[in-house]
Parts: structure tokens; sequence; C-alpha cells
């Protein structure tokens, strides 16, 4: 038999016991891809998360319109435990609001209990990450909570898109948005300072800064 052979014969045999566990399972191929997605993303490793394993949770979004499968599964995590798995987690959720469906921030919303309940978590409980993870979060539910009381702006904060879906000029609504805004600004000023005062920056922790340069840029 040659070895080319094997190989098939190999694959064939993976895949047979793939479609088995997935059958046996009751799950679909696209929420074990999901599955295996995220667990990839949050391994303990302290380095950025790998930018394949993002864009294939958020093309999930898109698939879903939404984004409820995506966060059961991360919620499914012990990430009140593992600082440096809930700082990419974070990290991933704010990507997800920017590039994801924008049925993701409302699904967020809805769950805004866990996020608070895990900010908490990290307050009782501070380590080194642990106290960014509780600003990060803090600034991801005044996002969340910005984008209840402004459904119209999406995620990515974009003023162009902004003033294309809404052509009549309200300035009631304008002032409204823009103090609103301001107070937004001031979390993501927080969380820039809770990244550079810590001396032991590392390249995961300069990620989640890069992250929010955009965001601020537009505000």
């Amino acid at each position: 038999m040659s070895m080319s052979t094997v190989k098939d014969s190999t694959k064939q045999a993976i895949s047979t016991i793939n479609a088995y566990t997935i059958n046996t399972r009751g799950v679909t191929k696209q929420q074990l891809n999901l599955e295996q997605a995220v667990f990839k993303l949050l391994n303990k490793k302290i380095k950025p998360p790998k930018r394949k394993h993002e864009r294939s949770i958020i093309l999930e979004s898109w698939n879903e319109r939404g984004a409820s499968q995506i966060f059961m599964e991360l919620f499914r995590k012990p990430l009140d435990q593992k600082p440096v798995e809930c700082l990419k987690a974070m990290i991933l959720v704010h990507k997800l609001f920017r590039e994801g469906h924008a049925r993701s921030l409302v699904d967020a919303h809805i769950r805004t209990t866990f996020f608070e309940s895990l900010r908490l978590s990290w307050k009782r409980y501070p380590s080194d990450y642990g106290v960014l993870d509780a600003v990060y979060i803090t600034y991801l539910l005044d996002k969340i909570n910005f984008h209840h009381q402004h459904p119209q702006i999406d995620g990515d904060l974009s003023l162009e898109k902004y003033l294309s879906k809404n052509p009549i000029f309200n300035i009631t609504e304008a002032l409204e948005i823009v103090t609103h805004l301001l107070d937004l600004q001031k979390s993501v000023l927080t969380l820039q300072n809770a990244v550079f005062q810590d001396h032991a920056l590392d390249d995961l922790k300069a990620v989640s800064y890069t992250h929010l340069t955009l965001p601020t840029k537009r505000i």
C-alpha cells in the first residue's frame, strides 16, 4: 500500500469520526467550527489573538445575523478565572461590535448582566491582567449602553454612515449624541491609561490599545 493511499484512508477515517461526533452531539458543522475557533482564540499564551480565528468568529455573526451563538460559546468558558483568556475575549467582543453584524450589539445588551458580573469578579480579585479586564469590560458596557441609546449609529462609530441614514439634521438629537460620545470618550481614555500605566506592557496589552485608536479618532 502506497503512502498516499494510507494518508487518504486516514483522512477519510478522521472525517467519518468527526461526522459521527457532530451527529451524536446534535450540533452542526458550523457550530463545531465556531467552538474550535473560540477554543483556539482563547489560549493562555500572552500573545495577541490570531486574526484568522477572529475572522472566523466575526464571519459567523454575519452567517447567524447576530451573535447569540458566539456569546453562548464565549460565556461557557471560565472567563472569571482566567485573566489572559478574558482579555482576549473582550478584544474579540470589541472587534465584533465594529466588524460584525449590527445585531451583535443588541445581543450583547441582552447579556449586560453577564458582563457586569464578569467585571465585578475582576474588581474583587484584581491581578495584573485582571485590573485591565475590569476596565476593558467597563468600556464595553459603556459602548453597549451608548448604542442601545443610539441604535442609528453603527458599532464602528462611522459619521458617514450615520449621515447617509439620517439626511435630515436634528439638532436636539445631534447634541444628545455628542454629549454621550464625550462620555464614551472618557471611558476610552480610562482604558488607555490602564494599558499604559502598567510597566509590564506586552504585545497582548498593546493590541487592546490599538483596537481603541480607530473609534477614538471617530469620536
